[in-house]
């Protein structure tokens, strides 16, 4: 079971909105310019989907958790942010070409779980990402901490590149 506390009931409820849409658009957000690949580059994370749903994602180093915030409405302070922000790089979609993440992302999110690690107290690591499953079988890692190493960045990851000690929690229905 998944344990609540405010900032994750608050999350929980925000994923809910991708189920069953499709990312429009990936952007890395960061105050220094990229040295290496952008899915693995230190910053926050702008997911944008067809229906409208704009998700900020940032990490809580404190508790070793991810933060969403609802970016959808343009009068939220969290716009402000994300303006004041130096560097917008386009994750998704790429214009050199199709690639793993881009064949996965033209499809929509049949289903969402939420990524935890096993054994830790206070709600650290209650929600370090979430995976995102598409129809085909494939999913996607979205989160901090989910090495082995433990870098605290918010990343997008591919399965087989994530900590195999990472906890999986199915997200069942919409929430209202």
């Amino acid at each position: 079971m998944i344990p609540s506390n405010k900032n994750l009931d608050f999350n929980l409820k925000l994923i809910h909105r991708i189920i069953n849409d499709r990312i429009k658009f990936l952007t890395r957000l960061t105050s220094l310019e990229p040295q290496d690949e952008l899915r693995t580059e230190l910053g926050s994370i702008l997911l944008e989907t067809y229906s409208g749903t704009r998700l900020y994602i940032d990490v809580d180093e404190g508790m070793a958790n991810i933060l969403l915030f609802d970016a959808s409405d343009p009068s939220q302070p969290i716009n402000q942010n994300i303006k004041a922000i130096t560097y917008k790089y386009l994750i998704f979609p790429r214009m050199e070409g199709q690639d793993s993440l881009a064949s996965l992302l033209v499809q929509p999110i049949s289903d969402i779980e939420v990524i935890s690690r096993d054994n830790e107290d206070y709600g650290f690591y209650s929600m370090c990402g979430f995976r995102l499953n598409f129809p085909n079988g494939k999913s996607l890692c979205i989160g901090t901490y989910l090495t082995a190493d433990k870098i605290p960045g918010a990343w997008i990851l591919m399965p087989e590149e994530v900590d195999v000690n990472l906890r999986y929690q199915a997200i069942t229905a919409k929430s209202e």
